[in-house]
């Protein structure tokens, strides 16, 4: 259900200046349902000669581009805290009812259409505009299939294998 890739501060602002940070993002997104980025060491900002704007751009474009929250730790013990009370948290996440949709309702038709697609597993704001583009209709995206939902940027084979997965089976309460 969760990725936690771990990084230590180094190795993420290397992977950010040889180009790799996105491509390990996209990876995440598309092989994971939700994926979570922990950052461990001591400041960003501190570490080799790299524009500051450069890392805020980077974290935003993971945080909102992609989804992939962006949560730092100090050292090894912090990280291993960290993540024993996220998988306490996920393992009795199934006891507790969630309400799936908490956001402002949608007013415009636009943003009905953008409220119905993101509701889908993986899908937020921007990529559910990338679909509505695309296909121009919220009908046109829910009867296509995995190969003419994976043309869309954003949007892998796991993604769109978990759309279609969503949108073609039979309801039944768990």
């Amino acid at each position: 259900r969760l990725c936690i890739e771990r990084k230590t501060t180094e190795d993420f602002i290397n992977s950010l200046i040889d180009g790799r940070l996105m491509s390990q993002a996209i990876n995440l997104r598309q092989s994971y349902s939700r994926a979570l980025m922990i950052v461990e060491g001591e400041s960003l900002y501190t570490i080799r000669n790299i524009r500051v704007e450069a890392v805020m751009g980077a974290l935003i474009s993971l945080t909102v581009d992609f989804n992939i929250p962006v949560l730092f730790t100090k050292n090894e013990k912090e990280t291993a805290v960290l993540i024993s009370r996220i998988t306490e948290r996920e393992q009795n996440i199934e006891e507790n009812e969630i309400q799936i949709r908490a956001e402002k309702k949608p007013v415009s038709l636009s943003e009905m259409q953008e409220f119905v697609v993101a509701g889908l597993p993986n899908i937020n704001t921007t990529l559910a505009r990338r679909l509505l583009e695309h296909f121009g209709s919220v009908e046109r995206i829910f009867s296509a299939d995995e190969k003419e939902l994976d043309k869309v940027q954003g949007i892998g084979k796991k993604i769109a294998k978990e759309m279609r997965e969503v949108i073609s089976s039979l309801y039944k309460k768990d």
